[in-house]
């Protein structure tokens, strides 16, 4: 059986993916959720200079990597109450004002 190689310029879309916005995007999402990149590598299970390499858009990102990496930020993320609301519950307590 012979094993197909996907284009390392488009993964198989046919469409050609810009690496260096994919890596801005992600980094963007990381330094938001206040993950460093030596943190994001270990949750990855890559060395940081890769990560870093991948942000910069100097290599190629691959599904697996990239699904590990948004997991890892959505791991970060607050909780968001059952019902959706973002509101926090009023307080229980009978205050005098």
């Amino acid at each position: 059986m012979e094993v197909m190689k996907l284009c390392t310029h488009c993964n198989g879309t046919g469409v050609a993916l810009d690496y260096v916005q994919i890596g801005t995007s992600l980094r963007d999402k990381r330094k938001a959720a206040g993950i460093t990149l030596r943190e994001m590598a270990r949750s990855v299970g890559c060395s940081h200079s890769f990560l870093s390499q991948l942000e910069n858009g100097k290599r190629a990102w691959r599904r697996s990597v990239s699904k590990r990496y948004e997991l890892a930020i959505a791991a970060t993320a607050p909780a968001k109450p059952a019902n959706g609301s973002s509101r926090q519950a009023p307080c229980s307590k009978n205050h005098p004002f």
